[in-house]
């Protein structure tokens, strides 16, 4: 009844005021209207792609529409539209009628693969009940689930990372460190940081499959004679050296704030005495994408028991109870708006 009464007021507002007045008014949810409209097209022609197996074809290079048409048997005419639907979504490349995969297309690996659809149909599940769909924190899945994404993180995180290390004079100011890359994943934040400083050296921390792909590109990036590995779960294996610089890339998310706070305490105490501690995570920031930060903290938390976003303050406050007494904030714009770093002594 009340949202009747409202929607009443609103519509006898509204016929006092000009239809000029009227349309300026409802222009932005006309655009809102359209833009949702498009998005949904969107999903419907990669899934419809996905499941006509037409994205796998550009593994063998590139291809025509005719050539696609035949070897799949679908209709030519209207693979076209799809095919040029994709282009438009930047999944595709195209020169007249030939068509190859784009960057954005070779990312799509392992879970990235369908955009993360067998967790966002858990949504009205999760909402019911609040039971993730899979619990990432643990060991044995978190390790299976990350062996899947890790190299699409790593060609996310590319230029970020080239961004962090040119902010931070990596080899200019920052020079000769001895560093630790806890969850290193494929290496991305450490690796990239002993291209920029032939003095460095890095250890990197994570299970043991996700750590062969480090390795890989370790020997890619010629940096292996710098590097040395640590397979297990940072919070169990034991380290007995000190490091100028501990990095924690994409971790504090996947915890708690307990847990995160016990992971700090235990990296300060492998902290040489002008040791840091680089922090990069989704670090929310006035200027961001507020939808594309809600829908990463609900996909976050329906595949983590104690996953959270969580805003500087509260790293903030995190870093001091573990004994931490300097922080700096810094917004990183290469992955759109998304990715932050917090340097802490």
């Amino acid at each position: 009844m009340i949202h009747g009464v409202s929607l009443l007021y609103r519509v006898r507002s509204l016929s006092k005021v000009s239809h000029k007045e009227v349309g300026k008014r409802n222009e932005g949810y006309l655009e809102a209207y359209f833009q949702l409209m498009t998005i949904n097209g969107s999903v419907h022609i990669f899934n419809a792609a996905r499941e006509l197996k037409i994205l796998h074809v550009f593994a063998k290079g590139p291809k025509t529409s005719l050539e696609i048409a035949t070897e799949l048997d679908l209709n030519h005419g209207i693979l076209r539209l799809l095919l040029d639907g994709l282009v438009e979504l930047k999944l595709l490349e195209k020169s007249n009628d030939l068509y190859w995969a784009s960057p954005t297309l070779l990312l799509l690996k392992g879970s990235y693969e369908n955009l993360g659809t067998s967790y966002w149909e858990h949504l009205p599940e999760f909402v019911r009940t609040g039971v993730p769909l899979v619990q990432m924190n643990e060991k044995t899945v978190a390790e299976k689930e990350y062996v899947g994404q890790v190299e699409s993180l790593e060609w996310m995180m590319s230029a970020t990372a080239f961004e962090a290390i040119d902010l931070l004079e990596i080899g200019r100011r920052r020079k000769g460190l001895k560093i630790l890359d806890i969850g290193a994943g494929s290496g991305i934040w450490s690796l990239t940081m002993l291209i920029k400083d032939s003095g460095a050296k890095a250890t990197l921390l994570d299970f043991g499959e996700v750590l062969k792909v480090a390795k890989i590109k370790a020997r890619e990036k010629n940096v292996q004679n710098r590097t040395s590995w640590i397979e297990g779960d940072f919070f169990e294996t034991p380290i007995s050296e000190t490091y100028d610089l501990v990095i924690v890339g994409n971790v504090l998310h996947i915890q708690s704030y307990d847990k995160n706070i016990e992971l700090f305490k235990k990296i300060r105490s492998l902290l040489s005495p002008n040791g840091e501690i680089l922090i990069f995570d989704l670090i929310p920031r006035r200027d961001g994408n507020n939808l594309m930060r809600i829908l990463y903290e609900l996909g976050l938390r329906i595949r983590t028991k104690s996953g959270k976003v969580y805003k500087r303050h509260e790293i903030k406050n995190m870093l001091t109870v573990a004994g931490y007494s300097r922080f700096d904030f810094y917004d990183l714009d290469a992955t759109p708006k998304l990715i932050g770093l917090c340097i802490a002594k």
